[in-house]
């Protein structure tokens, strides 16, 4: 399951099938992860001064299509125009292409999650996403259970998921009597990502940050 999707089952509510957390937050972590899952598939990377030119820029290293659609919408787009351009930019642009509705469409597709339509006196349409099959969500919250609360060592997918914006509260996903310990654990982990010569890890940090950035500029 991409990174971006489970971003999106923790986003949820499992049977209300509502957003928990800001939408404005989301689109532009749902942005950092399909690119962080582009880097973690070795089709993408970003530029650093060892690469002779400008850093901080999206290179596309692979432009085999990964087989998920989303992805190699994203590869191509940026394949065709986007590469070369600085991290913020392309997130910005990124942000903007509905990736919400495109991942959900693909989870309700794969039995993850079904679409739930309701009119409202008569005339509106509300759109809510409830948990088909709750066992992937359970999974993705066992595991940022165990890293929060447990102390167990997160690789560096599961700190993307924590450092992005659009991540749900932590008393969704480990409970409010474990707030406090998930903060403390938060802590360590973001003073933790510091640089390092691991070219992946360095794609990744600057992702976050330039997601990070755009999303509390509040737009």
């Amino acid at each position: 399951m991409l990174l971006a999707e489970e971003m999106l089952l923790v986003a949820f509510d499992p049977e209300a099938g509502s957003e928990v957390l800001l939408v404005s937050e989301l689109r532009w972590g749902l942005a950092g992860a399909v690119l962080i899952d582009l880097v973690l598939l070795g089709r993408v990377d970003v530029s650093t001064k060892a690469d002779g030119g400008r850093r901080g820029r999206i290179v596309v290293r692979d432009g085999t299509p990964t087989g998920h659609g989303v992805l190699d919408d994203v590869l191509l787009r940026l394949s065709t125009g986007l590469a070369g351009q600085p991290v913020v930019r392309v997130i910005r642009v990124l942000a903007g292409a509905n990736l919400k509705l495109h991942l959900l469409d693909g989870l309700v597709e794969r039995g993850v999650l079904r679409r739930s339509e309701r009119r409202v006196l008569k005339v509106f349409v509300t759109v809510r996403w409830p948990a088909a099959n709750p066992w992937y969500r359970e999974q993705v919250k066992a595991r940022l259970h165990r890293v929060l609360v447990h102390g167990e060592q997160p690789d560096v997918r599961t700190v993307a998921q924590l450092r992005l914006p659009g991540r749900a509260a932590l008393k969704h996903i480990v409970g409010r009597e474990n707030v406090k310990t998930a903060r403390r654990a938060l802590k360590t982990i973001k003073a933790a990502d510091e640089p390092t010569g691991d070219r992946r890890r360095h794609a990744v940090r600057e992702i976050c940050d330039a997601a990070r950035k755009e999303a509390s500029r509040g737009e």
